[in-house]
């Protein structure tokens, strides 16, 4: 198996979900009979067939509109300058409320390994006041196993991302800001792994308006 180190950080509309969150997938039909009565491979061959384009990538905005807090606002100079040094910031990224949504669009089940060293995550922020970084973090050389997903035919995986901080194993290693008022685009985007292969996605942007306290 491949070693996948996440970079994490995690909706628009785009198709994953953690796997404590995963909504529950059909289990496969008996498998079929090849030429001259060998029995075909059960899920293996199914699941090879099905395209990596099957899984489709959203983010929902469970919530669209954000207050600037004094700490965002006064604090660019200084993410700015922690930044510049590949340290971790003194402001922490904004928390949010979005969710990502891994659909199997396809009219197969498909099996996807989700967590730990086998999927990351990682967010990008566009706007007025917006900064975008990331840092060196220590982490064991272990290999830390993901969980695997069985997603019927318009089955859905989500992944509650509640903070624009992201990194590997929950570690946050990186993150995006707003620093002004106005109106953003986030994007997000990531692997999953299939048949020990890392397969990469990439959600829709979606538009997150921030304001001024009142």
């Amino acid at each position: 198996m491949k070693k996948i180190i996440a970079t994490i950080v995690g909706m628009v509309t785009v198709s994953i979900a953690t796997a404590a969150e995963q909504e529950p997938g059909c289990a496969p039909g008996a498998p079929g009979v090849v030429a001259g009565g060998a029995p075909a491979a059960p899920e293996a061959n199914q699941e090879k067939a099905q395209p990596a384009s099957a899984i489709q990538a959203a983010v929902v905005t469970k919530k669209r509109d954000y207050l600037l807090t004094r700490a965002l606002k006064d604090g660019k100079a200084a993410i700015k300058e922690a930044l510049a040094k590949e340290s971790k910031p003194p402001v922490n990224p904004p928390e949010v409320d979005l969710e990502l949504e891994l659909k199997n669009g396809g009219d197969k089940p498909v099996v996807m390994v989700w967590g730990g060293d086998q999927s990351r995550i990682t967010l990008s922020l566009k706007g007025p006041g917006a900064i975008n970084g990331s840092w060196p973090m220590m982490m064991t050389m272990d290999f830390q196993m993901g969980a695997e997903i069985k997603l019927a035919p318009g089955g859905i995986h989500r992944v509650p991302i509640k903070s624009l901080g992201f990194g590997p194993r929950k570690i946050v290693s990186g993150g995006c800001w707003w620093t002004a008022p106005g109106e953003y685009t986030l994007t997000v985007e990531g692997n999953f792994t299939r048949n020990d292969e890392a397969i990469p996605f990439s959600a829709p942007p979606v538009t997150l308006k921030v304001s001024e306290p009142k």
